[in-house]
Protein backbone atom coordinates (compact mmCIF):
# COMPACT_ATOMS: atom_id res chain seq x y z
CA UNK A 1 0.00 0.00 0.00
CA UNK A 2 2.66 2.29 1.22
CA UNK A 3 4.79 1.53 -2.99
CA UNK A 4 1.38 2.02 -4.53
CA UNK A 5 1.03 5.86 -2.85
CA UNK A 6 4.83 6.72 -3.16
CA UNK A 7 4.25 5.93 -6.89
CA UNK A 8 0.87 7.67 -7.10
CA UNK A 9 2.70 11.02 -5.08
CA UNK A 10 5.87 10.93 -7.90
CA UNK A 11 3.83 10.62 -10.94
CA UNK A 12 1.68 14.03 -9.38
CA UNK A 13 4.91 15.63 -9.24
CA UNK A 14 6.31 14.55 -12.82
CA UNK A 15 3.03 16.03 -14.15
CA UNK A 16 3.35 18.83 -12.18
CA UNK A 17 7.00 19.86 -13.43
CA UNK A 18 5.79 19.63 -16.56
CA UNK A 19 3.04 21.70 -16.66
CA UNK A 20 5.27 24.49 -15.15
CA UNK A 21 7.98 24.19 -18.00
CA UNK A 22 5.02 24.42 -20.60
CA UNK A 23 3.81 27.45 -19.37
CA UNK A 24 7.43 29.09 -19.26
CA UNK A 25 8.62 27.94 -22.41
CA UNK A 26 7.85 31.40 -25.00
CA UNK A 27 5.66 31.24 -27.27
CA UNK A 28 6.10 32.91 -31.12
CA UNK A 29 3.75 35.28 -32.78
CA UNK A 30 2.80 32.25 -34.87
CA UNK A 31 2.11 29.71 -31.77
CA UNK A 32 4.81 28.37 -31.84
CA UNK A 33 6.50 26.77 -28.36
CA UNK A 34 10.34 28.98 -29.21
CA UNK A 35 10.93 32.32 -30.21
CA UNK A 36 14.57 32.51 -32.20
CA UNK A 37 16.73 35.10 -30.65
CA UNK A 38 17.28 38.26 -32.43
CA UNK A 39 20.64 38.09 -34.15
CA UNK A 40 22.64 40.81 -35.12
CA UNK A 41 24.98 42.10 -37.92
CA UNK A 42 27.23 38.40 -38.81
CA UNK A 43 30.44 38.52 -36.85
CA UNK A 44 32.23 38.12 -40.23
CA UNK A 45 31.86 41.30 -41.24
CA UNK A 46 32.99 43.61 -38.28
CA UNK A 47 36.08 40.78 -38.14
CA UNK A 48 36.65 42.03 -41.42
CA UNK A 49 37.45 45.46 -40.72
CA UNK A 50 39.49 44.58 -37.21
CA UNK A 51 42.79 46.92 -37.43
CA UNK A 52 41.44 48.71 -40.15
CA UNK A 53 40.04 52.20 -40.94
CA UNK A 54 36.67 53.73 -42.04
CA UNK A 55 36.42 53.59 -45.70
CA UNK A 56 39.16 50.58 -46.36
CA UNK A 57 37.90 48.33 -48.66
CA UNK A 58 37.16 44.66 -46.98
CA UNK A 59 35.69 41.01 -47.96
CA UNK A 60 33.71 38.68 -45.72
CA UNK A 61 31.54 35.64 -46.37
CA UNK A 62 27.35 36.19 -45.90
CA UNK A 63 25.10 34.56 -44.33
CA UNK A 64 24.39 32.49 -47.13
CA UNK A 65 28.25 31.28 -47.95
CA UNK A 66 28.34 34.77 -50.87
CA UNK A 67 31.55 36.58 -51.04
CA UNK A 68 30.07 40.40 -50.29
CA UNK A 69 32.49 42.84 -50.86
CA UNK A 70 32.26 46.40 -48.94
CA UNK A 71 34.24 49.06 -47.02
CA UNK A 72 35.00 49.01 -43.29
CA UNK A 73 31.83 51.50 -41.44
CA UNK A 74 30.85 52.58 -38.03
CA UNK A 75 27.77 51.81 -37.03
CA UNK A 76 25.28 55.03 -36.75
CA UNK A 77 24.94 54.55 -32.97
CA UNK A 78 29.10 53.58 -32.87
CA UNK A 79 31.14 50.56 -32.14
CA UNK A 80 33.24 48.33 -33.97
CA UNK A 81 33.80 48.93 -37.56
CA UNK A 82 31.97 46.69 -40.02
CA UNK A 83 32.10 45.38 -43.32
CA UNK A 84 29.75 47.10 -45.22
CA UNK A 85 28.15 46.69 -49.16
CA UNK A 86 29.37 49.63 -51.37
CA UNK A 87 25.77 52.15 -51.74
CA UNK A 88 24.53 52.14 -55.41
CA UNK A 89 25.26 55.92 -55.36
CA UNK A 90 28.69 55.38 -53.99
CA UNK A 91 29.70 52.67 -56.52
CA UNK A 92 28.10 55.10 -59.52
CA UNK A 93 30.93 58.22 -58.36
CA UNK A 94 34.13 55.51 -57.77
CA UNK A 95 36.89 57.45 -59.63
CA UNK A 96 34.68 60.57 -60.59
CA UNK A 97 35.41 63.96 -59.43
CA UNK A 98 32.89 65.88 -57.89
CA UNK A 99 29.89 68.04 -60.24
CA UNK A 100 31.23 64.41 -62.62
CA UNK A 101 27.64 62.93 -64.25
CA UNK A 102 26.98 59.53 -63.04
CA UNK A 103 24.23 56.80 -63.49
CA UNK A 104 22.43 54.91 -61.24
CA UNK A 105 20.39 51.89 -61.89
CA UNK A 106 17.64 50.71 -59.21
CA UNK A 107 16.20 47.56 -58.82
CA UNK A 108 14.06 47.87 -61.21
CA UNK A 109 16.51 48.60 -63.85
CA UNK A 110 15.27 52.25 -64.19
CA UNK A 111 18.38 55.24 -64.89
CA UNK A 112 18.71 57.85 -62.63
CA UNK A 113 21.27 60.35 -64.00
CA UNK A 114 22.66 62.89 -61.66
CA UNK A 115 25.83 64.30 -60.37
CA UNK A 116 28.70 63.62 -57.82
CA UNK A 117 28.44 65.40 -55.12
CA UNK A 118 29.95 64.93 -51.26
CA UNK A 119 27.23 64.93 -48.73
CA UNK A 120 29.37 66.26 -45.81
CA UNK A 121 33.10 67.92 -45.69
CA UNK A 122 35.37 64.23 -46.30
CA UNK A 123 32.40 61.95 -46.87
CA UNK A 124 32.85 59.72 -49.74
CA UNK A 125 30.96 61.14 -53.38
CA UNK A 126 27.14 60.22 -53.74
CA UNK A 127 25.16 60.13 -57.06
CA UNK A 128 22.52 62.81 -56.64
CA UNK A 129 19.56 63.10 -59.08
CA UNK A 130 19.65 67.10 -60.17
CA UNK A 131 16.49 68.73 -59.20
CA UNK A 132 13.49 69.63 -60.71
CA UNK A 133 14.52 73.56 -61.46
CA UNK A 134 18.14 71.95 -62.88
CA UNK A 135 16.05 69.26 -64.95
CA UNK A 136 14.02 72.12 -66.70
CA UNK A 137 17.36 73.84 -67.85
CA UNK A 138 19.66 70.72 -69.04
CA UNK A 139 18.53 71.32 -72.57
CA UNK A 140 18.36 75.66 -72.41
CA UNK A 141 20.82 78.52 -72.30
CA UNK A 142 22.02 80.86 -70.15
CA UNK A 143 18.80 83.62 -69.46
CA UNK A 144 16.57 81.56 -71.04
CA UNK A 145 12.85 80.75 -69.73
CA UNK A 146 12.27 77.99 -67.74
CA UNK A 147 9.13 76.38 -66.00
CA UNK A 148 8.77 73.45 -63.09
CA UNK A 149 7.30 72.04 -60.22
CA UNK A 150 8.52 73.13 -56.67
CA UNK A 151 7.08 70.35 -53.97
CA UNK A 152 5.43 68.48 -57.17
CA UNK A 153 2.36 71.25 -56.43
CA UNK A 154 3.44 74.82 -56.95
CA UNK A 155 4.34 75.80 -60.56
CA UNK A 156 6.84 77.83 -60.72
CA UNK A 157 8.51 80.33 -64.08
CA UNK A 158 12.16 81.87 -64.11
CA UNK A 159 15.06 81.84 -65.92
CA UNK A 160 17.59 79.71 -66.63
CA UNK A 161 20.92 80.73 -64.14
CA UNK A 162 24.39 78.97 -63.94
CA UNK A 163 25.58 78.91 -60.15
CA UNK A 164 28.53 80.58 -59.62
CA UNK A 165 29.89 77.93 -57.00
CA UNK A 166 29.16 74.76 -59.32
CA UNK A 167 28.49 76.00 -62.62
CA UNK A 168 25.45 73.86 -62.51
CA UNK A 169 22.87 75.96 -64.16
CA UNK A 170 18.91 75.75 -62.25
CA UNK A 171 15.66 77.12 -62.79
CA UNK A 172 15.34 80.82 -60.60
CA UNK A 173 12.51 82.40 -60.38
CA UNK A 174 12.84 86.31 -60.77
CA UNK A 175 12.78 88.94 -58.13
CA UNK A 176 11.55 92.34 -58.13
CA UNK A 177 14.80 93.93 -58.90
CA UNK A 178 15.10 91.50 -62.00
CA UNK A 179 11.24 92.00 -63.10
CA UNK A 180 11.45 95.72 -63.28
CA UNK A 181 14.41 95.38 -65.58
CA UNK A 182 12.86 92.97 -68.17
CA UNK A 183 12.62 94.59 -71.74
CA UNK A 184 14.90 97.00 -70.75
CA UNK A 185 18.80 97.89 -71.88
CA UNK A 186 21.70 98.58 -69.80
CA UNK A 187 21.86 101.48 -67.79
CA UNK A 188 18.07 102.05 -68.13
CA UNK A 189 15.74 103.67 -65.35
CA UNK A 190 14.04 101.42 -63.56
CA UNK A 191 12.08 101.00 -60.25
CA UNK A 192 10.86 98.23 -58.11
CA UNK A 193 8.92 97.31 -54.30
CA UNK A 194 11.12 95.26 -52.64
CA UNK A 195 9.59 93.19 -49.57
CA UNK A 196 10.13 95.52 -46.76
CA UNK A 197 10.81 99.34 -46.60
CA UNK A 198 9.98 102.55 -49.51
CA UNK A 199 10.49 101.82 -53.33
CA UNK A 200 14.04 101.69 -54.75
CA UNK A 201 14.92 103.87 -58.28
CA UNK A 202 17.60 102.83 -59.80
CA UNK A 203 19.46 101.37 -63.29
CA UNK A 204 19.45 98.00 -64.59
CA UNK A 205 22.56 96.79 -64.40
CA UNK A 206 24.09 93.02 -65.69
CA UNK A 207 24.17 90.16 -64.08
CA UNK A 208 27.64 88.42 -64.91
CA UNK A 209 27.80 88.14 -68.70
CA UNK A 210 24.62 87.01 -69.17
CA UNK A 211 21.66 88.41 -70.76
CA UNK A 212 19.70 89.42 -67.14
CA UNK A 213 19.45 92.77 -65.71
CA UNK A 214 18.86 93.61 -62.17
CA UNK A 215 17.56 96.72 -61.12
CA UNK A 216 20.20 98.38 -58.66
CA UNK A 217 20.10 101.97 -56.70
CA UNK A 218 22.29 104.45 -58.15
CA UNK A 219 24.75 105.33 -56.15
CA UNK A 220 24.72 108.52 -54.00
CA UNK A 221 26.52 111.42 -55.30
CA UNK A 222 29.21 112.78 -53.36
CA UNK A 223 28.44 115.32 -50.75
CA UNK A 224 29.31 119.16 -52.02
CA UNK A 225 31.93 120.72 -49.94
CA UNK A 226 32.24 124.62 -49.79
CA UNK A 227 32.75 126.36 -53.02
CA UNK A 228 36.67 126.88 -53.68
CA UNK A 229 37.41 131.12 -52.98
CA UNK A 230 37.59 133.56 -55.94
CA UNK A 231 40.61 134.44 -56.85
CA UNK A 232 41.29 138.19 -55.49
CA UNK A 233 41.17 140.74 -58.95
CA UNK A 234 44.49 142.99 -58.76
CA UNK A 235 43.24 146.41 -58.17
CA UNK A 236 43.01 148.62 -61.33
CA UNK A 237 45.87 150.92 -61.87
CA UNK A 238 45.28 154.91 -62.40
CA UNK A 239 46.35 156.56 -65.52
Amino acid sequence: MKNALWILVMLLSVCLCATTLKAQTPKSPAGGDTVKAKTGPPAASTEACKGKTARAECVFKGQDGEQVKGVCMAPPKGGDLRCAPIPLGEKACEGKAAGDECTVTDTNGGKVVGACTAPAEGSALRCHPPSPAAVSCQEKGEGEQCEFKRNSKEQVKGMCVSDPMSGERRCQPPSAAEIACRGKAALAECEFKPESGPAVKGACVPVGDGPIFRCQPKPAAPPKGPAPPKPETPPKKAK
